[in-house]
């Protein structure tokens, strides 16, 4: 079968200020063993002329079907818009700074037709600046969980480090009726598609890297703070519904970590951990809780453990009553990640996790106006004190915990408290008991 016999594929680039890398990204794509491809290239309003005016030359230069916004659209509205103008009967993706191996299309286009399937993933690497370093991404682990079964219900409550849309080949029809609508839809590119694919389809996974990740300074150092509400979203919308406030306690708690290795210690830093452990009852999300914590400053951490212990103190010894303080109801789960996304995006860092915290008040205060179960109320109230550093807020969270009846709440109330009110490093046995 020759170059020309062979179904078209058809590669999507979104662009956006990246000539840096750009002809080597396309230049690995021309490259491939496999001969029929087309390569449809999104710029995404990029601001910097020369950065606009590059990708008009080397779309010329090379032949890529080059598509422009006029306005910024974003990374979802961009991949959707070279899908709907591409052509080929099976698309993959790549990201401007983002390499693939030369036999990346051919191998899985030949495991995609071999075993029938609808999709398939490949594992990859990492590409440093000064250095070239290659991961194994637990791909072994991945195998097993996909070939189990599992992997739909494993990326409702956190991504597979393995999975990523970098690394995917699927059919157009994949792609027409549930790809380009999550993309219009969902803030993230990546998670959401993820998710569905492994819901709906015959997916597979190849082990061996066939595609590089370039890890630099634009992509490393920032987005820890940006891709929040959209990571957010995914879970609450997504993931089912008793495992929600799990899942985003999870991401709390990784964000502070995170942000640890990014800054160091700072109160932030402390109230997210605080945070992600009122979402949790996981021994493993505690575990890497705790470790963060460990590190900040005992002082630091004990004046904040302290203040927020006698809040809960003083929950505890409340008699049930009703909510003097209207409901705060203008988030559910539907909104919480684009709520989140715009806080981050309009508010400065001393003000972000206050307004985020008022948020989870709002969607405690939205599952109880709902009938909701009590535990998530009163994890994402905790959650909410956490967060915020302004009486005047917290006293709603406070309040909406009160009018939680007593058998529902204190338990668990009694048990957060210990984790704040333990003076070293608490142990599981503390918390967990047995």
């Amino acid at each position: 079968m020759t170059g020309t016999d062979r179904p078209l594929v058809s590669v999507l680039m979104p662009y956006y200020n990246g000539r840096e890398f750009m002809r080597e990204a396309v230049q690995s794509i021309l490259d491939q063993t496999y001969e029929n491809i087309e390569i449809i290239v999104v710029d995404d309003a990029s601001p910097n002329s020369q950065d606009a005016g590059y990708i008009v030359k080397l779309a010329d230069e090379l032949g890529l079907t080059l598509i422009r916004h006029a306005t910024n659209k974003g990374i979802g509205h961009t991949m959707a818009d070279a899908a709907e103008a591409s052509h080929g009967d099976f698309i993959a993706e790549l990201s401007q700074d983002d390499l693939y191996k030369p036999e990346k299309i051919e191998r899985q286009m030949d495991e995609l037709t071999k075993k029938e399937l609808d999709a398939v993933y490949t594992a990859g690497d990492v590409l440093y600046q000064d250095r070239r370093e290659l991961t194994s991404r637990d791909t072994a682990k991945t195998k097993k969980i996909i070939e189990a079964g599992a992997a739909a219900e494993r990326l409702k409550l956190q991504n597979l480090t393995c999975i990523s849309i970098q690394g995917l080949l699927a059919k157009r029809s994949v792609f027409e009726r549930d790809i380009i609508p999550i993309w219009r839809e969902y803030l993230l590119d990546d998670w959401p598609v993820n998710i569905r694919l492994f819901e709906r389809y015959k997916v597979g996974f190849m082990e061996n890297p066939l595609w590089t990740s370039r890890a630099h300074g634009k992509n490393t150092s920032e987005g820890i703070w940006r891709w929040l509400g959209p990571q957010i979203e995914v879970i609450a919308r997504m993931a089912p519904e008793p495992l929600q406030t799990e899942a985003i306690g999870n991401r709390l708690s990784s964000m502070a970590r995170r942000l640890y290795k990014q800054q160091g210690d700072s109160e932030d830093i402390i109230r997210l951990a605080f945070a992600g452990l009122m979402l949790t009852e996981s021994r493993q999300q505690y575990t890497k809780a705790k470790r963060v914590l460990g590190k900040i400053h005992s002082g630091r951490r004990k004046a904040i453990a302290d203040s927020k212990a006698k809040q809960l103190q003083s929950i505890l010894g409340s008699a049930q009553e009703e909510n003097k303080h209207p409901l705060p109801t203008g988030t559910d789960w539907r909104n919480l990640g684009k709520n989140i996304a715009d806080i981050v995006r309009t508010h400065k860092d001393g003000r972000k996790l206050h307004e985020i915290g008022r948020a989870f008040s709002s969607l405690a205060g939205n599952i109880q106006a709902k009938g909701g179960p009590p535990s998530q109320i009163i994890r994402a109230a905790l959650a909410a004190l956490m967060l915020m550093n302004d009486w005047h807020d917290e006293i709603i969270a406070v309040s909406l915990l009160c009018s939680v009846p007593i058998e529902d709440r204190n338990e668990l109330i009694r048990r957060k408290k210990k984790i704040l009110r333990t003076r070293s490093r608490p142990t599981l046995r503390s918390i967990f008991g047995g």
